[in-house]
């Protein structure tokens, strides 16, 4: 569906993205993360055309679409609301129904009626969730494949952010052949929604990671141990006392386990890592790989 091969892109002295190895398949929801600086809206706005890569290749959809093809397939709702601030919504709606072929004029106005939002009033006298709501309508009332995110629910109300909730479930169930991908700093949307994990860092890409595996493997044993004969266990990635017991925290959870067994030590307690935990260890890990 899109794929990206040696991706670079210069920003400034600072800061150079990539290179890059990136692809989406169609029918998953693919999360990034990482630290503020990392690059994730880097590359959502290289994938969306809005910044040009300096090397490397990008294949949206087909090798054999031109730009004009493949932007009718993505919609895409920015982070920052720079050169909307003038328009009112429905100035917007005007100029979307001219550039899209995909518009769906219906669709735009129950996603109106859903978030309730003024179509006479200028962006930058809305609120910041508002603004963020009114870009996701006009996302959604393309008929893309691919609808590309960034902080999408930041800022955004608790009961708008259910609803934007339900209508990223409505997008995919519509077309099997669509896709997500959104960057974010919130742990539960990405346990919510994503298939895959990307995690990033500097410019560059340190790990790609299925959920369910990661949720599957990370985990805390407490065991009855010395320290030192526990950190240098396959898996392990951070061993503390905690009262009589060591706690170990491990990314190989079976495996740490049956070792422990073979070892005859005693396994005192068990605990599966909240997400939030497993997230902040990928990131710790990953950023402590990429400065070796």
């Amino acid at each position: 569906m899109i794929e990206m091969t040696g991706v670079t892109k210069t920003i400034d002295k600072t800061f150079t993205f990539g290179p890059v190895d990136f692809k989406i398949e169609p029918g998953t929801v693919t999360a990034l993360i990482g630290n503020n600086g990392a690059g994730k809206s880097t590359l959502l706005r290289i994938l969306t055309g809005m910044v040009f890569n300096d090397g490397g290749t990008i294949m949206r959809f087909s090798s054999h679409m031109k730009d004009v093809e493949w932007k009718e397939h993505i919609g895409y709702v920015p982070q920052t609301m720079i050169g909307y601030d003038y328009f009112t919504l429905s100035q917007l709606a005007d100029l979307y129904r001219i550039g899209f072929k995909e518009w769906d004029e219906e669709a735009f106005q129950r996603l109106i009626d859903i978030f309730d939002l003024p179509l006479s009033k200028r962006f930058d006298a809305m609120s910041t969730g508002m603004q963020k709501q009114g870009l996701f309508v006009l996302a959604l009332a393309r008929r893309t494949k691919l609808l590309i995110m960034d902080e999408p629910l930041a800022g955004v109300d608790i009961e708008s952010q259910v609803k934007m909730r339900e209508l990223w479930v409505n997008y995919l169930d519509e077309d099997p052949g669509r896709a997500i991908l959104f960057a974010t700093h919130i742990p539960e949307e990405v346990k919510e929604f994503a298939d895959y994990i990307v995690c990033m860092y500097g410019g560059g890409i340190t790990g790609t990671y299925e959920k369910d595996e990661l949720q599957q493997q990370y985990g805390r044993i407490w065991v009855t141990a010395r320290e030192e004969e526990l950190r240098n266990l396959p898996g392990v990635i951070d061993v503390k006392l905690s009262g009589t017991a060591c706690e170990v925290m491990t990314k190989a959870l079976p495996e740490t386990e049956q070792i422990l067994a073979n070892k005859d030590y005693e396994i005192v307690m068990r605990q599966s890592l909240s997400f939030t935990d497993i997230l902040h260890a990928l990131l710790k890990e990953n950023r402590q790989k990429e400065k070796v």
